[in-house]
């Protein structure tokens, strides 16, 4: 965003995310749903590190079965 210089808070996004999540979820066609083996990754207090690290560890426990 700030490439594009589109100012925006934290609070703001968060609030469309949610939005949207909400929106998607409701929709009569090809609603956004969460699949019965999913693996919730919540990395909104993480670093970009930190996070990379949990998406390849959640990777290598899959491969492991």
């Amino acid at each position: 965003m700030i490439e594009k210089d589109v100012s925006a808070n934290l609070e703001s996004l968060s609030q469309d995310l949610r939005e949207r999540d909400e929106r998607d979820s409701k929709r009569v066609n090809a609603p956004l749903v969460r699949v019965a083996d999913a693996i919730p990754l919540d990395t909104s207090s993480m670093s970009a590190d930190a996070a990379v690290r949990m998406v390849l560890d959640a990777w290598e426990q899959v491969k492991a079965g």
